[in-house]
């Protein structure tokens, strides 16, 4: 991590939180205590040094676990309270724009301020047949951090833009202009 810092220049960076279906769990998973943990102690000790300016946390995805329990939206948001950082929070496939603006707004409740607004992944919405820009549009107000990557309609395979994928890519970086978005798109 060092190295790593010393080397940043006058870059700033974020942090994706870990998750389940990457990582096998993430910070809802009452089984990986101890993981979170160090996790947090590491964000929170090199926040400075890295120039952490936020983390990116997907909401809970039981689903995905062998055992469904073993998640719990409030073990998420006591991990995300230890954290020293804003947060912002992720749509994730099979959650449709209402929903996710249902848990978006339990957790600014939950969270409060830390909650520094959506991150919007286009493709994510996309694969599960929600059209992105209109999606977009009606969040705009609340997106703060944006996810782009083209992909194929039926699953996010994380193309480069115009690389054969499906997603509008043009047409959604031409709404966020239209719109002046002015955050982060990674």
């Amino acid at each position: 991590i060092d190295t790593f810092a010393n080397n940043l220049g006058a870059m700033r960076t974020a942090f994706h939180l870990p998750l389940i279906a990457e990582d096998g769990w993430d910070f809802s998973c009452l089984d990986y205590r101890d993981d979170i943990e160090t996790t947090i102690e590491t964000i929170n000790q090199y926040k400075e040094k890295l120039r952490i300016q936020h983390v990116v946390s997907h909401p809970p995805e039981p689903s995905l676990l062998s055992d469904p329990q073993r998640s719990s939206i409030d073990f998420l948001y006591e991990n995300l309270r230890k954290l020293n950082v804003p947060v912002y929070l992720e749509n994730v496939p099979g959650v449709g724009p209402e929903e996710f603006l249902s848990l978006y707004w339990s957790s600014r409740k939950a969270l409060g301020t830390q909650v520094a607004g959506m991150c919007f992944d286009a493709p994510h919405f996309f694969v599960t047949g929600h059209n992105p820009i209109e999606t977009f549009t009606s969040f705009a107000d609340h997106v703060g951090c944006i996810h782009l990557s083209d992909c194929l309609h039926d699953k996010d395979v994380h193309l480069p833009f115009n690389s054969g994928g499906e997603l509008p890519v043009n047409e959604f970086l031409q709404t966020l202009e239209a719109h002046r978005f002015n955050g982060y798109v990674t």
